[in-house]
């Protein structure tokens, strides 16, 4: 299910609906969809402040699937988010070099912007502009790592041009580019098929069914890149 990410106008439930669709489709059922009880209200008090709305809302309907959130970063539980240099620490990238964070200042908003903290915590980035939005896109770089049988490959092609050639012939999905390292993540295909680009040469297809898995294979041979690894269910 990838039918578009609703701009902050058009309500957190159409963004939640989006990430019941993702999980379903890319993750299978998994595990319990909610938080413990009270998981939150010990957090808030530990804290000192009350959480957005919105990140009540993704703890409370889809915080047990570990098996989706932390395929490969880390959406914090409750008991470990954090405060620093002025935010709120909701999330970490896998080899702790990026964060993902709230702005205390902003967290009176229902569904608060989400900027990414590097190292240097001067160089501030907005990586989505609400949580909701935040929980889509981390849901669609992980299907590359999900745990159900998919179709799935990989590559680094010799030079950007190699990527560009595939990618011109597969629609953008309607996500925002992905403020990641020097380069943005941008992501390419519709309901069935997520084509992820990373630094220009970095290249991983992944599919529900073979037809466009294929389509993409053939796309690649024809630009001239060697997938490092291909893999079909079965």
């Amino acid at each position: 299910m990838i039918v578009g990410v609703p701009n902050s106008g058009s309500g957190r439930e159409a963004r939640w609906r989006q990430v019941a669709g993702l999980l379903s489709d890319w993750y299978g059922d998994g595990s319990a969809p909610t938080t413990k009880p009270g998981e939150l209200d010990r957090a808030e008090a530990r804290l000192g402040f009350a959480l957005p709305a919105a990140l009540h809302e993704l703890h409370e309907r889809f915080g047990q699937r570990t098996d989706a959130w932390n395929v490969q970063d880390v959406l914090y539980a409750p008991h470990e988010l954090c405060v620093d240099q002025g935010h709120l620490v909701i999330a970490c990238e896998n080899q702790g070099v990026h964060r993902w964070a709230i702005p205390l200042a902003a967290l009176r908003d229902p569904d608060p912007a989400v900027v990414l903290l590097a190292d240097d915590e001067r160089n501030l980035r907005q990586a989505a502009p609400s949580i909701g939005d935040l929980a889509i896109w981390w849901l669609l770089l992980g299907v590359k790592n999900s745990r159900r049988a998919l179709f799935r490959a990989y590559g680094v092609a010799a030079h950007e041009s190699v990527c560009s050639a595939i990618v011109e012939h597969l629609p953008r999905l309607p996500v925002p580019d992905i403020p990641w390292y020097s380069e943005p993540v941008r992501l390419y295909g519709d309901a069935n098929l997520v084509v992820e680009r990373m630094e220009g040469v970095w290249l991983s297809a992944t599919a529900l069914d073979s037809r466009p898995f294929e389509r993409v294979l053939e796309l690649a041979k024809a630009a001239g890149l060697e997938w490092e690894q291909v893999e079909r269910p079965g």
